[in-house]
């Protein structure tokens, strides 16, 4: 399994291999009801409905998974108070997505133009609740490195070992060189 995918062998938990679901899903979701309320077609609501669904249920799993991270890490852990943010607005988008969702099965056989631009309206706000919540969870990982490696690589392992960009090897980013293997290496690392 490291062979095929060293990331996911590599990863601390499941939840990073979750978060983009709920998100693709219910932005997808948010266009089909756009063009669907545009064009006046009931099709592309109904699509833009399952579609929601599965990003509900794609959002449960993802905080169950989060719960778990979240719980692995302990209290004493950099940037945790952040954890909390990242959940309690992900907790608020999920309800959201998971209300607009509700609204819209009542809804969909009887469904006015106006009722679906509210829907899709609620949609809108959903997913600007999903983005503050994706980029809470960003924060975690690039500015606290939270489920992340705690140090990088030391130079015999990860991508690019035995790799060389610009110079006399014909890459197209050009590294100074001072002379010994050793400053080029570090040279390379902080060009990168």
């Amino acid at each position: 399994m490291e062979a095929l995918f060293p990331g996911l062998d590599a990863a601390p938990n499941t939840h990073p291999l979750l978060v983009h679901f709920p998100i693709v899903l219910s932005l997808i979701a948010l266009l089909m009801w756009a063009v669907g309320a545009v064009r006046r077609r009931d099709d592309l609501f109904q699509i833009g409905t399952w579609l929601l669904a599965l990003s509900v249920g794609a959002a449960a799993a993802t905080l169950v998974s989060g719960y778990l991270a979240a719980d692995g890490l302990g209290h004493d852990a950099p940037g945790h108070e952040r954890v909390h943010e990242h959940r309690d607005m992900m907790l608020v988008a999920s309800s959201l997505l998971a209300l607009v969702l509700g609204a819209a099965w009542s809804l969909r056989r009887r469904a006015s133009q106006w009722l679906r631009w509210t829907l899709v309206a609620g949609l809108l706000a959903a997913n600007v609740a999903v983005a503050v919540g994706a980029d809470r969870g960003a924060l975690l990982v690039y500015g606290y490195r939270v489920g992340t490696r705690a140090t990088p690589p030391s130079s015999g392992e990860g991508p690019g070992h035995g790799h060389h960009h610009g110079g006399e090897d014909g890459g197209d980013h050009a590294v100074p060189r001072s002379g010994s293997d050793d400053d080029e290496h570090s040279h390379h690392e902080h060009s990168l």
